[in-house]
């Protein structure tokens, strides 16, 4: 038989699902043609389906017509597989080069530029941040951190005053869990967050009295110094890998003996790692030790730290996440 004879039965049985036959018809058609480029792409699209690397078979049919768009993606997608960012980008862009219309690959290179943003940044993407979660919209789940907080910074709050004069900033504030929390607590409440969609929710609720679409640092960079009572970050501070700016802006805008809560990912690492299983997020997690640490060199005091433990995928992973409530100290 031709290799060409030799695809298309394999492709029969590719089409039945019946994956280990496929790829030894798609072996033994490239051993009659080393160079038939349909069956390098097919061979390592079914060693992707068995959770096999196809990312050498990909190379291997992009090299044997470059001009096959198809062939460009699926390059560019095992290289994603094999965490090659930078170059499965560059093969990315080749692709879309040669077809525009492309819109699942668009997708994934909006991915991968996160990651590569993040990797660069130290920071997740805000402007990718704000297009993922207005396409979630109404699907969000609700925000577990923000019932915590009140139950931890609740107590605290007759130290900074009456909850008529009490200000409050939420940063990431999202669809507005913290309003709903502490609305009742502090009177004047302000929040910010990159995703328009998640303000337009919050500002339904009808909690907050400003609310604006605008990157955490920017915000916080351009508010006056000792404005707010209360900062609070409930989801927020994961998206950054070193927490020493996000604390010192934090600080600037609190009142003497204000307060900073919010939550992390915890590390068992001294120093901040990325979490490789929310990579395209950005996402960072953090020990409790190096959060102390930054705190400390922040001018805050240490007043409450309270840890959780979330499952994910039916048991089959976990993640710590840790409060923590910090304290201007007073002039």
């Amino acid at each position: 038989m031709t290799g060409p004879d030799l695809l298309r039965q394999s492709f029969a049985e590719h089409q039945a699902g019946k994956i280990e036959r496929a790829l030894v018809g798609y072996r033994q058609a490239l051993a009659v043609e080393p160079a038939l480029g349909d069956a390098l792409y097919l061979c390592g699209v079914a060693l992707h389906s068995s959770q096999r690397d196809p990312a050498s078979l990909m190379a291997r049919a992009h090299a044997a017509d470059p001009t096959r768009a198809d062939f460009a993606v699926g390059v560019a997608k095992a290289l994603v597989g094999r965490r090659d960012y930078e170059l499965a980008h560059r093969m990315g862009r080749r692709a879309l080069a040669l077809d525009p219309g492309q819109i699942e690959l668009r997708k994934v290179m909006e991915g991968i530029r996160s990651i590569l943003y993040a990797r660069s940044q130290g920071r997740a993407d805000p402007v990718y941040l704000g297009r993922t979660y207005d396409d979630m919209g109404p699907r969000l789940k609700p925000n577990p951190y923000a019932k915590r907080l009140r139950a931890w910074v609740e107590p605290l709050l007759p130290e900074i005053g009456r909850a008529a004069a009490r200000r409050l900033l939420d940063i990431g504030c999202g669809t507005g869990p913290i309003g709903d929390e502490f609305h009742t607590l502090c009177t004047d409440l302000t929040g910010c967050d990159m995703s328009e969609r998640s303000l337009q929710i919050a500002a339904s609720k009808g909690r907050y009295r400003r609310l604006v679409r605008v990157d955490i640092l920017d915000f916080l960079r351009a508010e006056p110094s000792e404005n707010y009572e209360l900062v609070t970050a409930a989801g927020s501070f994961c998206y950054f890998g070193d927490l020493s700016e996000l604390l010192n802006l934090s600080r600037k805008v609190l009142t003497n003996g204000g307060l900073l809560a919010f939550t992390t990912f915890r590390s068992a690492l001294p120093e901040p790692e990325r979490d490789l299983q929310s990579e395209v997020f950005g996402i960072f997690k953090h020990s409790e030790i190096y959060v102390e640490r930054a705190s400390t060199s922040a001018d805050f005091s240490l007043v409450a730290v309270g840890r959780d433990l979330k499952i994910f995928d039916e048991g089959k992973r976990h993640i710590v996440d840790d409060l923590y409530v910090l304290q201007k100290s007073s002039a």
